[in-house]
């Protein structure tokens, strides 16, 4: 349950700048108007509709303040295009803390299980290729899931989609990261090799010419002090399917330009498609914990810590993004 400090003194006017240590607001709105003036708004009603929704979102940003200055976000316009890259970050970490609480979960109850990354791909295509790979790659891992070997070894996965771009080639990459919740059997009775995992996806696909499947254990990330197992698997796995630096890109007068080509190929490859998804036990205990369907245009984006993240308030403060200025000014 969020927390809305709705008891609180909303304070606005005072001319205040944004500033907040933890996140750069003021960058990812600009990354959003870039990639929105992008966008072909003579395509289409629904493409000029894209447009404005994108330009007004994150418009209005409110914050509960603790005495000692920490921030966290109570309300916010989000737009929720799949393209916005503010969207993209809120929803991150909205999969991010799915994932983390449901492994959890399964841990206290199943201590012996482990997880594995395993990162599917297929060859790289071109723009008009994108949305019928997207759907083949989709396909292939249905038919992969339903294997013998896969549903004697795997109790639940997570996977994900993620496109990238490649500038110099011009073309896409299309692939499925995978986490995979394993027994501590699978590594005497129903262990997969990668020479395994590689045989099934040539199998799957019907590519042969496929060289490369990687499947590796999870471990903590050495650079965190307070990583785990878990927080790293769903670090790993709780990105979206398009990397906004991919396609947007900071100019030397700090201003940013999209590239209209790949954030058309990108949003029309993407579009009607299902990004991510959970099945076996990781399935089980998502509806057992109650939590939203993360890949949903209502998905939740402003309440997206955990509880532990609240703090103690003393005030609301409202901002609101100037056109002049480039900054949030409240």
């Amino acid at each position: 349950m969020s927390i809305l400090y709705d008891d609180l003194p909303i304070i606005y006017g005072t001319g205040e700048i944004l500033s907040d240590n933890k996140k750069s607001w003021r960058k990812t709105k600009l990354r959003t108007e870039a990639v929105a003036q992008s966008l072909d708004v003579n395509e289409s009603k629904a493409m000029l509709g894209r447009h404005v929704r994108m330009m007004d979102c994150g418009a209005s940003l409110t914050f509960a303040v603790s005495s000692t200055g920490d921030k966290r976000l109570t309300f916010a316009n989000f737009c929720r295009d799949r393209m916005c890259p503010g969207c993209q970050k809120r929803r991150s970490l909205v999969i991010f803390h799915q994932v983390k609480n449901i492994c959890n979960s399964i841990q206290k109850d199943n201590p012996t299980f482990k997880y594995l990354l395993l990162t599917l791909t297929v060859p790289n295509i071109k723009e008009d290729q994108l949305s019928s790979e997207i759907k083949h790659l989709h396909t292939s891992w249905d038919k992969l899931r339903r294997r013998k070997a896969f549903q004697k070894g795997v109790r639940g996965f997570f996977r994900a989609l993620e496109v990238t771009y490649n500038g110099e080639r011009d073309d896409y990459h299309p692939h499925l990261h995978v986490l995979l919740c394993v027994p501590s059997g699978y590594f005497k009775k129903h262990y997969i090799s990668q020479q395994k995992w590689l045989e099934m996806w040539q199998q799957c696909t019907k590519y042969p010419h496929i060289t490369q499947v990687d499947v590796r254990a999870i471990k903590p990330n050495p650079k965190r002090k307070e990583s785990d197992s878990i927080s790293s698997a769903a670090a790993e796995v709780g990105k979206y399917a398009t990397k906004p630096s991919n396609y947007v890109a900071e100019l030397p007068n700090g201003d940013f330009i999209a590239s209209k080509g790949v954030v058309r190929g990108l949003a029309k490859g993407i579009a009607g498609k299902r990004l991510v998804a959970f099945g076996g036990i990781m399935s089980e205990y998502h509806k057992k914990l109650k939590l939203e369907d993360a890949d949903s245009d209502s998905v939740d984006l402003i309440h997206v810590e955990n509880e532990s993240a609240s703090i103690d308030a003393v005030m609301k403060q409202v901002y609101r993004w100037n056109l002049g200025l480039r900054q949030y000014v409240n």
